[in-house]
């Protein structure tokens, strides 16, 4: 950081500072600026940022930025954060107010927008059958996901496929349009490319179809659906030693009450570290057998018509 119009440590003749930001690999999502000298009552002034690659050529990218250190009565407002937009650049000169000529800026950081990682998906592949009503294929992916991505995969080489596809929950339901959209394998100097996968609001359909535009016969060969997903997360308090049974799929078990919800909520970020890890979990295996899925039949006794299971 360098003061500009300064020929002294006296602050009253700085009109700007310049920042070196040539070395850094992103640029800033903003500034953080820290000062002194700010009188009794405080201060609030804006100023204009100003960006350039040859300290020659100069462009605003920020105009009017608000700071402020008001005090007053014990409270205290400050602010001193300027946000930049998404622009690389190797100078930024920030322009330094007449009403701030007695403060002098004594540091400058520069922030980063976090760095979030893609969530992880699974991904499945799942072979067409061709469908009896026509050209279409119909794809059965085995359970219930929440699909947010699809793409149709071919077995030729320079396919390229529009189809509408749908879904459905159940082999009795009706078929649901999700998108329309141009499916392709193409290759180029060798190398094959593959559209990338749409993307969908997630569907928790089992089954899958593609019905071709104009319901032209595909000349080739049934084409694989491929469908990613991102796992639901199972959180669970462990009451006991291991191992622990994680039991799904029975009709008779009622939902949970909310203190599991409720002493989640209250676990900070910090203790989390402390109380959550991992878990592996085993192969599937049964329990109450295909009759577990199914919900008895209800009775009801006495006068008030309390009901339970029927025996």
């Amino acid at each position: 950081m360098r003061r500009e119009g300064s020929k002294t440590d006296d602050t009253a003749g700085v009109e700007a500072y310049l920042i070196d930001v040539s070395e850094l690999d992103t640029a800033p999502e903003r500034l953080e600026l820290t000062w002194e000298g700010a009188a009794e009552g405080g201060f609030a002034a804006s100023l204009d940022v100003e960006s350039s690659d040859d300290l020659a050529q100069w462009r605003t990218v920020v105009a009017g930025a608000t700071l402020a250190d008001l005090r007053s009565g014990g409270a205290a407002l400050v602010r001193r954060d300027v946000v930049l937009p998404a622009h690389k650049a190797k100078y930024l000169r920030l322009t330094w107010p007449a009403p701030l000529r007695e403060v002098r800026l004594t540091g400058v950081r520069a922030v980063f927008r976090a760095q979030e990682e893609p969530p992880a998906r699974e991904t499945l592949v799942i072979a067409g059958r061709p469908a009896v009503d026509g050209a279409a294929y119909e794809f059965d992916t085995g359970g219930v996901r929440p699909v947010d991505r699809v793409r149709v995969v071919f077995s030729e080489r320079n396919a390229a496929l529009g189809a509408v596809l749908l879904s459905r929950p159940s082999p009795a339901a009706e078929w649901r349009r999700q998108r329309t959209a141009t499916f392709y394998n193409l290759e180029r100097n060798g190398s094959q490319v593959q559209g990338e996968p749409i993307a969908l609001a997630p569907v928790s359909d089992r089954y899958w179809r593609i019905e071709t535009e104009g319901g032209q016969a595909w000349p080739g060969g049934p084409p694989s659906l491929e469908i990613r997903w991102v796992p639901d997360l199972l959180t669970a308090i462990a009451q006991g030693e291991g191992p622990f049974t994680v039991a799904f799929g029975s009709a008779t078990v009622e939902p949970a009450g909310p203190t599991t919800d409720r002493l989640l909520d209250i676990i900070n970020s910090e203790q989390e570290q402390d109380l959550i890890s991992a878990a592996r979990v085993s192969e599937v295996f049964a329990l109450g057998g295909i009759h577990g899925l199914r919900r008895h039949p209800r009775r009801c006794l006495g006068e008030r018509g309390r009901c339970g299971p029927s025996s």
